[in-house]
Parts: C-alpha cells; structure tokens; sequence
C-alpha cells in the first residue's frame, strides 16, 4: 500500500496502536519514512507486557523458543494480526500541513 502524499510531504509522521493490527506492519513503517521529512513517532502495544504475571512469563517463553510466529497464527486465526473492540478495522490518515 502507498499513501497518496509526495516523499518528505510531512515533517512528522505519528502512529498510535495500529501496528499490532495490520498483517505488514514493516511497509506502513517504510512508508511513513517515505513521506516524513523530518521524524516519525511510533507508540504502540507491546503484546508480551500485557496480561498478568503467568500470561506474560509464557508469551515470553514462547518467544524465546523460537515459537511465537506460529503461536500468534493460531492465535489470529491465520491473519498475523488483532482486531480489538473498538478497533473498527480501519486506518485513518490525518494530515497537517505546514502553512
């Protein structure tokens, strides 16, 4: 996907929660290195530090084993990705341009 805006088109570039719900999170981070002139902010979920303290000890272990791509695929159903509630499934870009 390529966002309709020219290279370096803004001086920032912010991302809140939406990566861990996106199937390639690595091309909507090359794109907004694309269009940033500056600076992107990223701020988003880290899924091994949610849960309490025996969901997180074993989401770790999983991934220490080397295990986690898969266990997330059986997790999503085959998607890679999560839809929370609330989530609406859909990207919104907001744009700012400097006057």
């Amino acid at each position: 996907m390529r966002l309709a805006f020219a290279d370096g088109s803004f001086d920032l570039v912010c991302e809140f929660g939406v990566l861990h719900h996106i199937p390639r999170p690595e091309l909507a981070i090359s794109e907004m290195l694309r269009v940033a002139k500056k600076a992107i902010f990223i701020s988003d979920s880290n899924n091994f530090g949610q849960g309490g303290k025996f969901s997180r000890f074993l989401k770790q272990a999983i991934n220490a084993l080397g295990l986690w791509p898969a266990t997330n695929m059986i997790k999503t159903k085959g998607r890679g990705f999560t839809l929370s509630a609330g989530d609406g499934g859909k990207l919104f870009i907001f744009g700012i341009h400097q006057l």
